[in-house]
């Protein structure tokens, strides 16, 4: 993987954090129902970036995404149309560079043929009323939704290696991201006894959310056969690294509030608990599009990690990441068990 697409990549987590912002500051479900949209969107797009190896292609996508990013807050209102002209740059970016790359980039090309419809949309919203630019936004998501079941069953011509390194690298660096908003969330209040302690276990959490993730991801990919690699980018890296995402940007929204002030608000203890149910929802995805049939497994632990929250809105929101952390640190470990047992079938055998 080369420096460019990690400074791609880096970019993409920038407006990451900004979407974290959004959630922080979300008055109601449209704001979170806008976070969602901008999410696909920008989501969307960086999976077509992915195929690329083009280093100019890169960095200018690299640099129309840094200021996407920067309209985000204001995407909705004011910002709209620094938004909408940054989000056509870097699809045409992606469509020229997915033209020029010939028979690896025809999956490419139609995505980057998707992306220009949603981008035809998102433009279309500045000229609307603010009321109505939720839908637009939201038809140029679904576009992406559409084109991705399309090519859930076409033939995978990536090489998987590239693929999975690819995007267990955006993995790691979401998370710093977060790491990186609880660094500065708690900046300007006297560092106490219970901050320090709601830092701590807000990172332990985030490491138990990068110890969860399944890491045979590589083997499964390079022993699939062509199609069922599509199924797996579609379901597992699409869709469930997708689901992961709005999870770590559900919880860091709730640290950052957390964190902000001496108590929380309301929502807190409901954002901590729901980021991390629908992280395990994502990761129960993400394993089962890779072979490991595990959904039910952590679809049960979402439904339980979910009503902590009622534990953060009556003892304090101090309680509830202390006892997530004890939840999932259970999870890491019987993840280990059984690691540690297949290994030893397979020593056996």
């Amino acid at each position: 993987m080369s420096t460019v697409e990690v400074l791609f990549d880096l970019v993409f987590v920038f407006a990451l954090t900004q979407l974290t912002d959004f959630v922080e500051h979300a008055n109601g479900p449209n704001d979170f129902i806008r976070a969602l949209v901008v999410l696909v969107l920008a989501w969307a797009v960086h999976g077509g970036y992915v195929a690329l190896t083009s280093r100019p292609a890169l960095i200018a996508g690299a640099a129309g995404f840094l200021v996407m990013a920067q309209a985000i807050s204001a995407s909705f209102s004011d910002g709209t149309l620094v938004f909408a002209l940054a989000y056509l740059f870097v699809v045409l970016v992606h469509l020229a560079a997915a033209v020029r790359c010939g028979a690896p980039g025809r999956g490419g090309l139609a995505l980057a043929a998707f992306g220009l419809g949603a981008a035809l949309l998102v433009g279309l919203a500045v000229l609307v009323p603010i009321q109505w630019r939720l839908p637009l936004f939201g038809g140029g998501a679904a576009l992406f939704v559409l084109e991705s079941v399309l090519r859930r069953d076409r033939a995978f011509d990536l090489d998987p290696g590239r693929f999975v390194e690819r995007h267990g690298v955006l993995a790691a660096l979401v998370l710093g991201g977060a790491v990186v908003a609880i660094g500065t969330a708690a900046l300007g209040r006297p560092l106490d006894t219970e901050l320090a302690a709601r830092i701590v276990l807000a990172l332990v959490l985030i490491g138990a959310f990068g110890g969860l993730r399944f890491e045979r991801d590589a083997q499964a990919m390079a022993a699939a056969d062509p199609r069922t690699r599509g199924r797996m980018a579609i379901l597992g890296y699409w869709y469930g690294q997708l689901v992961m995402i709005c999870g770590v940007l559900l919880f860091a929204g709730g640290v950052k509030q957390a964190l902000a002030t001496a108590g929380a608000a309301s929502g807190t203890a409901w954002l901590l608990s729901g980021g991390v149910a629908v992280y395990l929802g994502g990761d129960g995805l993400f394993r089962t599009a890779l072979g490991l049939r595990a959904f039910a497994e952590r679809a049960a632990a979402a439904v339980i990690a979910l009503p902590f929250a009622l534990l953060g809105r009556g003892l304090g929101v101090l309680a509830e990441l202390a006892a997530l952390s004890v939840f999932l640190a259970g999870m890491l470990a019987l993840d280990a068990l059984r690691s540690k047992g297949r290994s030893k079938g397979a020593g056996a055998t």
